[in-house]
């Protein structure tokens, strides 16, 4: 999982999380009495009961360390059959302190080192705990596995194991008919879907755009983590403070900085309104003001733009209105040229102080990510050297 954790490490380090102080992170940290949900989780009732009297979604994040009770005994009686029981005791216990967050002892230590005191939710480290229990699990059944079982008693060890664990799904799990959330509004599809502009969400709409705020293509949404550049644009646009930790709450769409960004259109409960943005792509003066004609853009693909057309004689840079973060590139021609940041969030190119009259421009923007080949290839290796592993024990075994 290399392309995973490293790229997140750094997309962490720039966003909204890193300029907190990590105590936000204690609203979903494990409560020491959520032990008692690793034995049963409904032992302090459920939201869909009724009688949960905290937060509902710290329910779902800190009540998920519960294996099932013929899970739970094998996972003992692994740790006290196993050669490696301190191993996987230690798993559970990483998995623990590390749950629960500026409330544990690791609180001064682990949790200090800055990416690790970004994650909203520290609970999320209990799965280590619930693998941890698979893993003993697994070892107690190993050291039966052994003896002689009685006729049919594997297939009722397993039901055993799975019902407890579908009885208490199943009250969470119900059919719903998905149509009217995926229901195409032909309006706004035809106004705003493949459109190089951007959009404002009215913040009366709940929780929009909950997965691409980091591309800021809607910007208001709701996003763990977000760039840290957007609350000060936000504060721009808006003239007031205009997020906060998870979300944007922009409104005035008309206003220079939202022109700026090429936001083009609003949606609010009362429908799709539309107005004059800047386009993602457009000329800049030495003073950062725009200057016409402006360039043609074509979008390829989200991590690939493709600008050209004639350079105005008064044109100092060009501006494009991508989030500046590390990956991205630029040439002009065949010369890689620089990038700058432009208005605080966004990121632009200059352009050659002399050049000839009537001279053109083709640039390519291309994104990709920090180290990519480096750690695609330790991904492939460390995938490589597992499949081998199991193929080398499978062979063992037959």
């Amino acid at each position: 999982t290399a392309v995973q954790w490293v790229l997140t490490a750094q997309y962490l380090g720039r966003s909204v999380r890193s300029d907190w102080s990590g105590a936000v992170s204690g609203v979903y940290a494990l409560p020491t009495r959520a032990s008692w949900t690793w034995l049963y989780p409904g032992v302090f009732g459920t939201p869909m009961g009724g009688d949960w009297t905290g937060v509902t979604s710290v329910f779902y994040e800190t009540c998920g360390g519960w294996v099932g009770p013929l899970a739970l005994g094998l996972a003992a009686f692994g740790l006290a059959r196993s050669r490696r029981w301190a191993a996987v005791a230690a798993l559970a216990a990483a998995g623990v302190l590390l749950a629960f967050g500026p409330r544990g002892p690791l609180s001064r230590g682990l949790l200090g080192f800055s990416i690790f005191s970004y994650l909203r939710t520290p609970s999320r480290w209990l799965l280590l705990t619930v693998w941890a229990a698979i893993l003993a699990a697994g070892a107690g059944l190993s050291v039966l596995r052994g003896r002689r079982w009685p006729r049919g008693g594997k297939p009722a060890a397993a039901l055993a194991a799975l019902l407890p664990l579908a009885a208490w799904d199943a009250r969470f799990l119900r059919p719903q008919d998905p149509a009217p959330y995926l229901k195409a509004n032909v309006e706004v599809s035809e106004l705003l879907a493949g459109r190089a502009q951007r959009v404002l969400t009215d913040p009366a709409l709940a929780n929009p755009n909950k997965t691409v705020f980091y591309r800021m293509m809607n910007v208001n949404g709701y996003e763990a983590f977000y760039p840290r550049g957007v609350p000060a644009w936000a504060a721009s646009a808006e003239g007031a403070p205009a997020a906060d930790a998870s979300r944007a709450f922009v409104s005035d769409w008309r206003s220079r900085s939202a022109r700026r960004a090429g936001v083009r259109a609003r949606l609010s409960p009362l429908g799709l309104e539309q107005g004059e943005g800047w386009p993602l792509a457009a000329f800049v003066d030495a003073g950062g003001r725009r200057v016409t004609p402006d360039p043609c853009l074509w979008i390829e693909r989200p991590s690939r733009w493709r600008v050209t057309g004639g350079v105005p004689r008064a044109a100092a840079g060009l501006a494009l209105l991508a989030p500046a973060y590390p990956g991205w590139r630029a040439r002009l021609g065949r010369a890689a040229a620089a990038i700058l940041p432009w208005d605080g969030t966004f990121q632009a190119v200059p352009l050659p102080a002399r050049r000839p009259d009537g001279a053109t421009l083709d640039l390519t923007l291309e994104f990709r990510p920090t180290g990519w080949s480096w750690l695609a290839m330790l991904t492939a290796a460390a995938w490589a050297s597992w499949l081998a592993t199991l193929a080398r024990r499978v062979g063992e075994a037959f």
